[in-house]
């Protein structure tokens, strides 16, 4: 669907009280439970979001680690992704926001039966703090990416990615 400068921007704006809303209340997951792996990788991460809130989570932070939403626990996913989508509505275009699309849109890839069922918990994990009214927002950031132009490429794997999305998420 074609969409206005204006209309995309009431969208986004209309977005972005959503997401202050509907994640207002989530807590800080607390600094051993922001990534459970145990490498540098992971450390940088607890040290970078340690003693952050999402609502006040600097853009600078978010650009230095636009990919590390893999390595969140699925706590500290929940937590900080409403930071994530705030920056990426703000920054269609950047890194960040590609890289959010891209975690967001899980691959359909041939896989033997214990991979399937691995990737299904891992993102029945990763999913299940989040409402069926979060994850309501989550649907409608990727529709607003999707709709985008500069997207286009993205339409298909961006609509079967957010189908598989919801249904690991079971809402």
């Amino acid at each position: 669907m074609e969409y206005s400068m204006d209309e995309t921007k009431h969208r986004i704006e209309a977005l972005k009280g959503k997401i202050r809303s509907g994640f207002a209340n989530t807590r800080h997951p607390g600094p051993d439970k922001l990534a459970l792996h145990e490498c540098d990788e992971c450390q940088a991460v607890r040290d970078a979001f340690a003693r952050v809130d999402w609502k006040t989570l600097d853009d600078e932070v978010i650009k230095a680690n636009f990919d590390k939403l893999p390595l969140f626990s699925p706590e500290a996913f929940h937590f900080f992704l409403p930071a994530y989508i705030l920056y990426s509505l703000t920054h269609l275009y950047s890194e960040a926001c590609a890289f959010m699309v891209y975690a967001l849109t899980p691959k359909e890839q041939k896989r033997n039966e214990a991979e399937r069922k691995a990737m299904l918990l891992w993102w029945q994990e990763r999913l299940k703090p989040f409402s069926q009214k979060q994850m309501g927002i989550v649907y409608e950031f990727l529709d607003i990416v999707k709709d985008e132009e500069g997207f286009r490429h993205d339409r298909e794997d961006i609509d079967l990615g957010k189908k598989k999305l919801r249904e690991f998420a079971g809402h």
